[in-house]
């Protein structure tokens, strides 16, 4: 029973986390089988975005996404390598454009 009741504890956990890309922000959800939380991050905050991976998440082809403002980090989980790729540009090319008043090379 044990085994059962962990299993959809696990399940319900990553089917609760999502996340949702705008022009000016990303909102990342996520949560338990008690509970939803959600953080609204704008990309003019975003101070860098990183990829990373252990060697279990390597093994399975998946990435996690780990974006740093000057309060906190954020986590995406979960992701193929070629999706965090293409994300971390997304969010990358996006701050440039909000933040205007930094410098880029």
């Amino acid at each position: 029973m044990g085994v059962i009741f962990i299993g959809y504890g696990v399940h319900k956990k990553y089917s609760r986390r999502s996340y949702l890309l705008g022009d000016d922000e990303i909102m990342i959800r996520w949560g338990n089988v008690w509970s939803d939380k959600s953080s609204i991050i704008p990309l003019s905050r975003v101070q860098h975005v990183d990829q990373e991976q252990d060697m279990i998440a390597k093994r399975l082809g998946l990435s996690e996404l780990t974006i740093t403002t000057a309060g906190d980090d954020h986590y995406i989980v979960g992701l193929t390598e070629e999706d965090a790729v293409q994300l971390r540009r997304q969010i990358i090319e996006l701050s440039k454009l909000v933040n205007e008043d930094a410098y880029y090379d």
